[in-house]
């Protein structure tokens, strides 16, 4: 958070600690399954003392239980459940100033509930046709959500959906190099895995701009043309998460060995092609460019040790000045 806290879920139990000093704030217990989320609350509004600003948290656990939290009492504010499936994905509806109590929680397998956590009462639910595994907010128009399914099905509205198929990344990639002959590999099967969408977001930087995050690669769309106008290509360490920092147009990708790279948009992407004549060599039309978005990698962090009982899960970066903390797994 932007109090410079970290926190995290350590099997039924949600600590809090202090990064710079490494010592623990807050240890809340109230969940009897394993936390699976943990997000901390909006701070970045007015709060004076008439209407004072509290430190809080929510936290989900595999039993389907929201908790949300006062940090500084250790103490539950309001408790919510619905279905006893663990919560897949939730955040906080922060684009707007009418409440900060406002969260969205997707309860598998298709139901996605807006959540007053001041009272506990329940002020929508949107249920799909297809298993959603995790959603993304635009960060430019809160009316925009992008979700992940197991299933690939066309969207109504303005309600993006991305397949977690192995079959999205090789219809992405044709429409940037084109349609080739069918060629079947022994080693297709083997390799489901690599294909398989890792984790989706919309860019903190660039308008309609939604991440795909691949084992082995990371496809950049542009909701607004519907189109692939950029693929990263990975090491061999992987990929399994990306997060675009919101001060610049950066993304820091957290490796399967535990390293950390940065990677730059590149300022030279946009190539205009010669003017054909009669189009644009005498007239003052536009000669027509290429758009495909490209990123350097400008560094990376040494790789960690990691033995065959432990693995890198998840990292975050403090929002205030960029500083990373990861988690890993044993």
């Amino acid at each position: 958070g932007w109090q410079g806290f970290l926190a995290y879920g350590c099997q039924s139990f949600v600590v809090v600690t202090d990064p710079k000093t490494v010592q623990v704030v807050q240890v809340l217990h109230r969940h009897q399954g394993n936390i699976v989320k943990v997000k901390w609350a909006r701070e970045n509004y007015h709060h004076d003392l008439g209407s004072p600003y509290s430190l809080q948290l929510v936290s989900a656990d595999s039993n389907g239980l929201i908790v949300v939290w006062d940090v500084a009492t250790g103490k539950p504010k309001t408790e919510i459940i619905d279905g006893t499936k663990p919560i897949q994905d939730m955040e906080w509806l922060s684009h707007q100033d009418a409440s900060h109590d406002l969260l969205v929680a997707l309860h598998p397998p298709y139901n996605l509930i807006l959540w007053n956590t001041d009272t506990g009462t329940k002020l929508w639910k949107k249920s799909y046709t297809e298993s959603l595994l995790s959603f993304s907010f635009d960060p430019f128009n809160s009316k925009n959500i992008a979700s992940a399914n197991l299933k690939s099905d066309s969207a109504n509205g303005q309600d993006k959906k991305a397949s977690t198929s192995k079959n999205l990344a090789k219809r992405m990639t044709n429409i940037l190099v084109g349609e080739g002959p069918n060629k079947k590999s022994s080693s297709e099967d083997e390799n489901v895995a690599l294909n398989e969408c890792l984790q989706l977001l919309y860019h903190r930087s660039c308008r309609h701009h939604l991440l795909l995050v691949y084992p082995r690669e990371i496809l950049i769309l542009d909701l607004e043309i519907n189109q692939t106008v950029g693929i990263i290509p990975m090491e061999k360490t992987g990929s399994p998460f990306v997060q675009s920092l919101r001060q610049r147009d950066v993304l820091l990708c957290l490796h399967e060995n535990g390293s950390v790279t940065t990677r730059i948009r590149r300022k030279t992407n946009i190539i205009s092609t010669p003017a054909s004549e009669g189009h644009g060599a005498f007239d003052d039309s536009p000669p027509p460019v290429s758009m495909d978005v490209a990123y350097d990698l400008r560094c990376q962090t040494d790789s960690m040790r990691v033995t065959r009982h432990s693995q890198s899960v998840w990292y975050s970066s403090l929002p205030s000045d960029g500083e990373i903390c990861g988690t890993d797994r044993y």
